[in-house]
């Protein structure tokens, strides 16, 4: 990809600053670094339709506070989209102890990168999966409308996950399964 855009606020003028000057040396290089102030709504989907305001493609999405030592989810679902034309989360099996702080995908039985729905964060005795959305996406420009049209959380907030859970009963996001750590 050719433009990289880092979405920040205008609360956190040290980073601001740092991907400003990030982005002179990104250029010369052939890369675009922008960074994209979140407009007025809140939540992880606001920053993803901060973004879609002046980019109207796929998007690759990558959460800054998840790090991963081994593999690399941004490859691994870019690869699932290229193959699927559907929107792809990376997916990574968590122990039962994990399974209430983590969005849990349902994948068909038959075809394992089939997400059939997301569970935001269960009991681990009401779900027998033990897949979890990692913060690694590639949206379509169908789930960032869904996102669009997506109500906003009791806390006031977008959250991706709304929107990805309406796909995936529709049967539009593939899950890419990684063995990161």
């Amino acid at each position: 990809y050719d433009t990289i855009a880092i979405v920040s606020s205008k609360d956190k003028p040290a980073l601001n600053q740092y991907v400003q000057s990030l982005s002179r040396r990104y250029r010369k290089e052939g890369t675009e670094l922008r960074l994209i102030m979140q407009g007025g709504v809140r939540g992880n989907g606001g920053a993803i339709l901060s973004v879609a305001e002046w980019y109207s493609g796929p998007q690759l999405v990558v959460w800054g506070d998840e790090l991963f030592t081994d593999g690399n989810r941004a490859a691994e679902v870019t690869k699932l989209y290229d193959e699927s034309g559907e929107t792809s989360i990376a997916l990574v099996t968590v122990p039962e102890a994990l399974v209430s702080r983590c969005g849990i995908a349902l994948v068909d039985d038959d075809d394992s990168s089939l997400v059939l729905d997301l569970v935001e964060k269960p009991r681990p005795e009401d779900v027998q999966s033990r897949l979890a959305s990692v913060g690694g996406y590639l949206l379509t420009p169908s789930t960032i409308e869904t996102l669009r049209r997506s109500l906003r959380s009791a806390d006031g907030e977008l959250y991706l996950s709304t929107a990805l859970r309406t796909e995936a009963r529709q049967r539009r996001v593939r899950g890419a399964h990684l063995t990161a750590r």
